[in-house]
């Protein structure tokens, strides 16, 4: 699934007629929703077998809210919308715990935003 991801990004990035393009972007998108898809599935396997290991690592905040911009970006354009962080001056940005799941819980906010209301 990377290497589709990798490979379509790429080619994405180069000279293209319309027809291409469209083709290349609904790869794209197709393969970034598969792919979490793949990684709830296996994530629902590791909490019923009781495997899930949640990390305790120290992780910058503003990294995590990064990263959801990029996954989340082209959902975002494709609505025509403005995607803004409202973060309060006070919230701590150097934090211990888990920067995969939190991604995962606010990528999963995100997108139900996307898919179930008009304006996200």
């Amino acid at each position: 699934m990377n290497a589709i991801m990798g490979m379509s990004h790429l080619a994405l990035q180069t000279e293209l007629n319309p027809k291409q393009h469209d083709y290349l972007k609904k790869i794209d998108g197709s393969a970034r929703i598969l792919l979490r898809l793949i990684n709830d599935i296996l994530d629902f396997s590791k909490i019923e077998a009781r495997k899930l290991d949640i990390e305790s690592i120290p992780f910058h905040l503003d990294e995590v809210f990064q990263s959801l911009s990029n996954l989340v970006a082209d959902d975002i354009q494709e609505k025509g919308l403005e995607f803004l962080f409202d973060i309060a001056p006070d919230t701590p940005m150097n934090l211990m715990g888990d920067p995969l799941r939190i991604g995962q819980i606010l990528n999963n906010l995100v997108i139900n935003a996307l898919k179930f209301t008009e304006t996200g």
